[in-house]
Parts: C-alpha cells; sequence; structure tokens
C-alpha cells in the first residue's frame, strides 16, 4: 500500500477522513510504502520516505529480485544503467 503526503488541496481526494484523522491528532501525511497481511490487516513492514519522495504512483512487485534499486532521471545513474538498442 503507498501512502503519499503531497496536500490534494480541492482535489479529489479533498475532504476524506484521513484529513480529519490527522488534524485531531495534530499530525502530517507522511509518503511511504507499507506491507499489510491481507488476511488480519495488520502492518508486517513498512517504509517511509523522508527527503525528496512525496508522493508514489505505482508499486510493483518484483518475484526473485534482491535489494532492487531506485533511479533518478538526474544525473549519470539513468544512462549507465539503461541501454537502448539501435
Amino acid at each position: 500500500m503507498g501512502a503519499g503526503q503531497r496536500p490534494r488541496h480541492n482535489q479529489t481526494f479533498e475532504g476524506l477522513e484521513l484529513d480529519e484523522a490527522l488534524g485531531t491528532r495534530d499530525a502530517a501525511a507522511r509518503c511511504g510504502l507499507l506491507i499489510v497481511d491481507i488476511d488480519t490487516g495488520r502492518t508486517v513492514e513498512w517504509l517511509r520516505f523522508e527527503s525528496v519522495i512525496d508522493e508514489l504512483y505505482d508499486v510493483a512487485i518484483l518475484p526473485g529480485i534482491a535489494q532492487a534499486e531506485a533511479i533518478g532521471f538526474v544525473g549519470d545513474d539513468l544512462a549507465q544503467a539503461v541501454v537502448a538498442e539501435p
């Protein structure tokens, strides 16, 4: 499950119970990823992003992959990691 922290003023998701719950607790939304056991509803693992990332648009499961790496669009990392055949 992905969680975003970007404000959605006057957008589709404004006015959800979450807005009220955060306000009641004097808490701010956070961006992260939660692994939830669908049988129990309990959070099994979680990861919170605290710097550059403020919203997740998609999450994918990569079977058999350990220590996957995210590559940004700025810098040399992308050019070294992606090869396009002519």
